[in-house]
Order: C-alpha cells, then sequence, then structure tokens
C-alpha cells in the first residue's frame, strides 16, 4: 500500500519535489526544441504499418513509476493542504510564486502557426499590462488589454484558434466594472497555491 502523502516527512516532500522539478525542466526543454523544428504530418498508407490497438505512439515513453508515485503523492499533498489560513496563505506566497507564472516569464510559448510568431506572446500576466490586483483601481482595460495582445482575432474576424493565449491572474484582488472581452482559445488561469476567499 501506497504511503499516503499527508504522512511523508520534510525529506520525503523534498525529494519527490526535485524528482517532479527535473521531469518538469527536462519536459520543458523538449517542449522549446519541439517548437523551433515543428515536425509536419505526413500521411501514407504503408502496408503492415497500422499500429496495434493500446500500442500507443512510438516516440511516447512511459514515465518512470518513481516519478508517477511522486507526482500522486504531491498532488494528494496538495490537495490535503488545500483550506488554508490567511497566515498559511501568507507564508506560501513568502516561498516564492506559483510555478505557472516563473515557467510563463522563462517560456512564455510561441506561435509557430501566426503571420507573426517572432514577437507573438502566448503567456501574458496581467501585472505586465497595468492590472495591480489590489482590488482599489479598476483592472477592466489591463485585463482587456492582456487577452487582445498581438492583433488576435477580435470583433468582425469570425473565428480562429491559430493565436491562443494564457492570460495569468497573480494572486490578488482584482476590480473589474465592465465585461470582459472573450476571445477564441483563451485560458484565464489564477494563482491556484491562494485559492479566493470566500
Amino acid at each position: 500500500m501506497q504511503k499516503r502523502a499527508t504522512t511523508m516527512s520534510a525529506t520525503e516532500i523534498t525529494a519527490a519535489r526535485k524528482l517532479v522539478d527535473a521531469a518538469i525542466n527536462k519536459s520543458s526543454e523538449s517542449n522549446v526544441f519541439l517548437n523551433a523544428n515543428p515536425r509536419r504530418n505526413h500521411y501514407e498508407l504503408k502496408p503492415r504499418s497500422a499500429p496495434k490497438l493500446g500500442q500507443g505512439d512510438a516516440d511516447s515513453e512511459p514515465y518512470p513509476p518513481e516519478l508517477r508515485e511522486a507526482a500522486i503523492k504531491l498532488t494528494e499533498l496538495d490537495a490535503a493542504t488545500g483550506g488554508m489560513n490567511t497566515s498559511q496563505h501568507l507564508h506560501r506566497r513568502a516561498l516564492g510564486p506559483y510555478w505557472l507564472e516563473e515557467l510563463g516569464r522563462k517560456y512564455p510559448g510561441t506561435n509557430p502557426f501566426g503571420q507573426d510568431s517572432a514577437g507573438y506572446k502566448v503567456f501574458r500576466n496581467v501585472r505586465d499590462y497595468g492590472a495591480t490586483g489590489d482590488g482599489l483601481k479598476d483592472d477592466t482595460d489591463a485585463i482587456n488589454k492582456a487577452i487582445k495582445d498581438g492583433n488576435r482575432c477580435t470583433e468582425g474576424c469570425g473565428s480562429t484558434t491559430v493565436k491562443g493565449a494564457i492570460v495569468y491572474f497573480p494572486a490578488g484582488t482584482y476590480l473589474v466594472s465592465r465585461t470582459t472581452v472573450a476571445l477564441y482559445h483563451t485560458q484565464l488561469v489564477g494563482d491556484v497555491s491562494v485559492p479566493p476567499s470566500p
């Protein structure tokens, strides 16, 4: 029987996080390479080349059991500690920003099928567009600017998913006074390490 995540020692938690972080870094490097060198689909019918059911993709590698177990334990641990009080939230924030924020700044993503792929930002932090998240200043314009940035498909465009975007909201209270735009292929993501207060 697997050891429950809530009974893990600090040493075991640190080792599990190192293992998962190393896998994420390796995956990030692989994604950077694949974005720089996209493989185009070639559809050819070859005799006896169809994969058997359940065979899977020949290019994919199964995750090692120790990585899978570490990821499961950390997920359980994070779920078990989800009901943090205010002081615990502050302690969690003192450890640093949510991993997506750091990853987004290091690897902002690319847009391989757009016309202006060189300067296009897939990852956008609303703070970079003027949002404060202090609950006092109206952040509507900054949020809309973050969503629309990069000559995306807006009014009169029809529909397209060529230019996707991840719009990230760091922990805070965002004052919104009007409707925010909802463009195709847009994900609005918050800092899940500090869930919203009721």
